[in-house]
């Protein structure tokens, strides 16, 4: 399948099971080309298991290597485990392969935020700085503040430390899923937007937590059939 933009799946996806019940095998090479006609491939006998799609959401989507979401999965799971190309450029292409798979466009944004705000992500230094870029840099919209205004952090919200109330680093911060999907459907962000909120609401706090969680989940609009 090939949306608009020709963004396109390169081959025909074909997994099997291995004997630990947790990881599929690829039988062949697989790939994907993103709308910047850049190649995800994923070689034969790779193995994938799903972790990189943060488990909460699995209530929702069921396995992320069953149904409508197996072929972004595999691409998206391949490259964060490899790690050859920026965290922010895998968790986008996931967004992409979605579309093209015949995710809705809202059901495809909530999904990238949830990688992007939970999932796995590498080079601390690079991290840090582009969150302190994006808090001092961006103008603050109706969507960032309202991003902020769902993200708790250590059981506190995050506009806490906007005011000052709260001085010292979180150990965890957690963005309710839910009520971020209602921010997408009214403000309808790009994919850009979304990242600059999520990273602005994340530097507000001026540390690097140990732990960044979703819940909300169940909260969450039906997927379409």
């Amino acid at each position: 399948m090939v949306n608009p933009a020709n963004q396109a799946y390169i081959g025909q996806l074909a997994i099997k099971p291995i004997g630990d019940g947790v990881h599929w095998e690829l039988l062949d090479e697989f790939g994907f080309s993103d709308r910047r006609n850049i190649i995800w491939m994923v070689p034969q006998g790779a193995q994938v298991d799903g972790a990189s799609i943060p488990q909460a959401l699995w209530s929702i989507i069921g396995s992320p290597l069953t149904g409508k979401y197996v072929e972004a999965s595999v691409i998206h799971d391949y490259h964060c485990d490899v790690r050859a190309r920026p965290w922010e450029h895998v968790h986008r292409v996931f967004y992409e392969a979605m579309l093209v798979s015949g995710v809705s466009e809202l059901r495809a944004k909530v999904m990238y935020a949830a990688v992007y705000f939970a999932g796995p992500r590498w080079s601390d230094t690079v991290v840090h700085n582009v969150n302190r870029h994006r808090l001092f840099s961006v103008d603050h919209s109706a969507f960032t503040l309202g991003v902020i205004g769902i993200v708790d952090a250590d059981g506190s919200a995050v506009s806490d430390y906007v005011s000052g109330v709260r001085k010292a680093s979180p150990t965890s911060l957690d963005l309710d899923i839910g009520a971020f999907e209602q921010l997408v459907e009214r403000y309808n962000p790009s994919i850009r937007q979304i990242a600059e909120g999520l990273d602005t609401a994340m530097a507000v706090t001026l540390g690097e937590p140990k732990s960044r969680k979703l819940h909300g989940v169940e909260t969450l609009s039906s997927d379409e059939p």
